[in-house]
Parts: structure tokens; C-alpha cells; sequence
């Protein structure tokens, strides 16, 4: 069973204020006076959408928060502003869109509606409560942004150095802790005597392995500049990104059947179409323009190009 508790701090006992409503692990967050909690629960069991609640410390019961309609959208990730007069939160749409609301605390009020392009986001209060710092914001916007409230101006304050996850700002100090997950993908190298190496080893994420056909480079993806993009590997040179797509997600790299220039596919704003890029002057051209979703394109020995 799922509980809410509260402990003093730093040492103290625990005290139990109430249930989860629903089986979800809920998102917490003070209101500003100390009295109750902010959290997210499914009251509903038929409906089943995620709701901001109100559970007072002292152990009342449980009553949903009045926010700005919304119809059957998701609302999550409560969170005060620092003065405590906003209260922000996601939504979720029932077409599958999410923004970041931002309502009058006292009123329900909406004062703001960021919509983002992505499926998923984390986000904290600036010291001054003038705006959101965001990450997870969208493909195009990979690392640390800040968001200005009243200008909608996004500002990026870190390129992204790994997928970045939950963060937190001290009120009082304007530092902040953030969550960065450093897993990444090698391309290995597998000698007859069973022995491996890694290519690169830059310690960025790198993928799509694809040999010249006269066996002299290494074409592949990488996001060691912060953001995947097609990057070229010879015996005689340092390895170099032949791209430059913002925010773009690869696949499929193929390279033509005279060595001179690479086929992937390059989803950019959730477009997904073919591109080309000459390996002598780095030039990027688009092939399609249909936006449908694509995978594994084939470059015909008569360079004919084909997608399954």
C-alpha cells in the first residue's frame, strides 16, 4: 500500500498523514504555509487520470486542487513558486500534447501555458520566480533551458552532456542539483582471435557502424557534440561530424556504392525524412520532404536508392 508521510528534519520520527490515492507513486509538493500537501492521484478508478490533490498534515481527508479546466488531461509534477503565489504544474492533453501551466495559487487562475513538444519533461523555479528552468523540453531543446514567463524567451543555460533528468533549485541560494545519466553506447571492433577494441572511445553514445566500401573509413552516429549527428572516421585524419542538425534523431546510415557520399534518415521536429551527405564538402541535402516515419534505406549498386 502506497502512504504519504512527513519527518522532521534532520532527525525525527515519521508520521503518516494519509493514503495514495490510486496505485501510483504520487509527486509531492508544500503548500507554501506548511499545512498540507500538494500531490498527484487517481481519485477515479473508472477515469483513471492523474489529478493534483490537497492532504492536510494534521491528517484530514484528502481533496482534489482547483486548477484550470482541462477536461480528461494528466496534471503532474506540482511545484510552487518561490513566493508561493504560483503554483505550475504538467498537463498532459487528451490529444497527446503536454505543457507547463501556471495558475494563481489563490484564485485557480491560468497565468501561463508553455507547450512543449515532447513526451515527457522535469522542471524547477528560478530563485526570482520569473521563470522555469526545463529539461527534457524536446528533441530541439536537449540539455538546460530557461524559460522566461511573461517573454516565453527559452535560453539554453547547458548543451546536453548525457540525458538529464529531475532537478531542484535552493530558494534561498539559487544552486542547483540535477540528475545526469552517463550510460553510453561503444562501437566495438572484433579482431579472428576473438579479441575486441573500442573505435572512438570518446565516451559519448555512438552507434550505426558503417565501413566505406573500400574499408578505409568509419561512418557513424554520435552525440559527443551533445546531440546525435553523422560523424566520419579515416585512417589519416581526426574522426569530424559530417552534420549539422539541431535536434535531429538518426538512423539507417548507408553509404553509396562509390564511397563519396552517406544516405540516413533524420527525424528533426518529429519530421522523419531521407538526407544525403557528401563526404568532399560536408554538404547536407534533404531528399524527401513527406515527413512519413522511415527506416533502413537501401543504396542500389545503380544508385538507386530504395526504403522498405
Amino acid at each position: 500500500n502506497c502512504a504519504i508521510y512527513v519527518i522532521a528534519v534532520p532527525v525525527g520520527k515519521e508520521q503518516r498523514i494519509g493514503d495514495c490515492a490510486g496505485d501510483q507513486l504520487p509527486n509531492l509538493a508544500w503548500r507554501p504555509d506548511g499545512q498540507a500537501i500538494i500531490f498527484t492521484g487517481v481519485p477515479d478508478s473508472t477515469v483513471k487520470m492523474s489529478r493534483l490533490m490537497v492532504m492536510p498534515v494534521d491528517g484530514g481527508q484528502a481533496s482534489l486542487l482547483p486548477v484550470p479546466p482541462g477536461g480528461n488531461a494528466d496534471d503532474w509534477i506540482p511545484a510552487y513558486s518561490p513566493d508561493g503565489r504560483k503554483l505550475s504544474f504538467a498537463r498532459a492533453w487528451p490529444d497527446g500534447k503536454l505543457s507547463i501551466m501556471v495558475m494563481d495559487a489563490r484564485s485557480g487562475k491560468e497565468l501561463h501555458r508553455l507547450s512543449l513538444d515532447s513526451t515527457s519533461v522535469n522542471y524547477a523555479w528560478s530563485v526570482d520566480g520569473r521563470g522555469l528552468y526545463m529539461t527534457n523540453a524536446s528533441r530541439q531543446r536537449r540539455g538546460l533551458w530557461y524559460v522566461d514567463l511573461e517573454t516565453a524567451r527559452w535560453q539554453q543555460v547547458m548543451p546536453g552532456i548525457g540525458q538529464l533528468g529531475r532537478l531542484a533549485v535552493a530558494s534561498q541560494r539559487g544552486n542547483m542539483a540535477m540528475e545526469i545519466y552517463r550510460g553510453h553506447a561503444d562501437i566495438m571492433e572484433f579482431t579472428t582471435d576473438a579479441h575486441e577494441r573500442t573505435l572512438q572511445g570518446s565516451g559519448a553514445n555512438e552507434y550505426e557502424p558503417q565501413l566505406s566500401p573500400d574499408g578505409r573509413a568509419l561512418a557513424f552516429v554520435s552525440d559527443r557534440t551533445g546531440e546525435p549527428q553523422v560523424w566520419l572516421a579515416e585512417d589519416d585524419r581526426p574522426p569530424r561530424p559530417l552534420t549539422n542538425l539541431p535536434g535531429a534523431n538518426m538512423n539507417g546510415l548507408r553509404w553509396s556504392p562509390d564511397g563519396r557520399s552517406l544516405l540516413f534518415v533524420a527525424e528533426v521536429a518529429m519530421v522523419s525524412d531521407l538526407y544525403r551527405v557528401t563526404i568532399s564538402d560536408e554538404a547536407t541535402v534533404r531528399l524527401t520532404h513527406d515527413g512519413h516515419a522511415k527506416n533502413a534505406p537501401v543504396w542500389m549498386p545503380d544508385g538507386r536508392i530504395r526504403i522498405p
